[in-house]
C-alpha cells in the first residue's frame, strides 16, 4: 500500500468514526474526494467535509515528531511488503524504534523483514526481540529497540505497525486557529468545484495513536470561539470519540 493510499484510508476511518458520533449523518453516503476530502450525501443534500489532523509543531530545536513518524511508517510498510514477498506466513508485528535516531527506511526495511522471517513464533504465541539477548549478543540494529511478533491461525493477513514514546501537551487555541486559517484559504476553491454542497464543514482530528498527536484537551477549549469561513468546524478526538462543535467569533 502506498503512503498516499494509507493516509487516505486513515482519513476515511476518521470520517467513519465521526459519523458514528455526530447525530444525523451516520446513514449518509461517504464519497472520497480531494477538494474537499469527502462529500456526505443523501436525498436531503450534500455536505463537503475537509479533514485536517492536528499534530505537535516542531520543538525549539527543530525536531518534528510527525516527520519522524512518517519515516517510521515508511520503513514498516516497506518491511511488510518485503516479508510478504518472501513467505506465505501471516504475522502481527509491532516495532519500537529508538527515539530520535536517524533512519533510512529503504535500507532498514530489508533487515527488519529478514529478522521477522527468522523469528516467526509457534502458532498462538508471540516472540519479543530486544536489542540484546540474554547473552548480551546484539539482535537488532541501532535504529530499533524491540520487535514483537505474534502468530495466530485467525490472522488473514500481515498486520504491521509501530509504537513510540512521548507525553501529552496542552492543546492551545493558537494551534487550532492556525489549522483553520490554512484551510479557510482553500474554501472558495471547494465551493467552485462542488457547488452542489449545501454546507462545508472542517473536521479537525486528534488521532491520538502516535506521540505527535498526544494532547491534553482543556475543557475551556469547548467554549472558545474561532474565526472561520466554513459552516461548521469540529475538533474530533478519535480515541475518546468526543467532539467540540466550535462557535464562530
Amino acid at each position: 500500500m502506498s503512503q498516499s493510499n494509507f493516509a487516505k484510508g486513515r482519513e476515511r476511518w476518521h470520517m467513519q468514526r465521526f459519523k458514528e458520533c455526530y447525530p444525523g449523518i451516520a446513514k449518509m453516503e461517504t464519497i472520497s474526494s480531494e477538494n474537499p476530502d469527502f462529500i456526505l450525501q443523501d436525498k436531503s443534500g450534500s455536505i463537503g467535509i475537509e479533514h485536517r489532523r492536528i499534530v505537535k509543531p516542531s520543538d525549539e530545536k527543530g525536531f518534528n515528531l510527525k516527520q519522524e513518524e512518517q519515516v517510521h511508517e515508511k520503513a514498516v510498510n516497506l518491511a511488510c511488503e518485503k516479508f510478504f514477498k518472501s513467505t506465505e506466513e501471516f504475522v502481527e508485528v509491532t516495532i519500537s524504534f529508538a527515539s530520535r535516531t536517524k533512519i533510512n527506511a529503504e535500507n532498514l526495511a530489508p533487515r527488519i523483514a529478514e529478522i521477522v522471517k527468522d523469528n516467526i513464533p509457534e502458532e498462538g504465541s508471540f516472540k519479543l526481540l530486544k536489542k540484546y539477548d540474554d547473552n548480551l549478543n546484539k539482535v537488532l540494529p541501532d535504529e530499533i529497540s524491540k520487535i514483537r511478533i505474534f502468530k495466530s491461525a485467525s490472522l488473514d493477513g500481515n498486520y504491521w505497525t509501530f509504537d513510540g514514546g512521548g507525553f501529552e501537551t496542552e492543546l492551545k487555541p493558537e494551534l487550532i486557529q492556525k489549522a483553520i486559517d490554512d484551510k479557510n484559504q482553500k474554501l472558495p476553491n471547494y465551493r467552485e468545484i462542488h457547488p452542489e454542497c449545501n454546507e462545508y464543514w472542517l473536521l479537525l482530528v486528534i488521532h491520538g495513536f502516535r506521540p505527535s498527536s498526544w494532547f491534553e484537551i482543556p475543557d475551556s477549549l469547548g467554549s472558545t470561539g474561532f474565526e472561520y469561513d466554513f459552516d461548521k468546524v469540529f475538533l474530533f478526538d478519535v480515541q475518546k470519540r468526543n467532539y467540540f462543535d466550535f462557535t464562530k467569533k
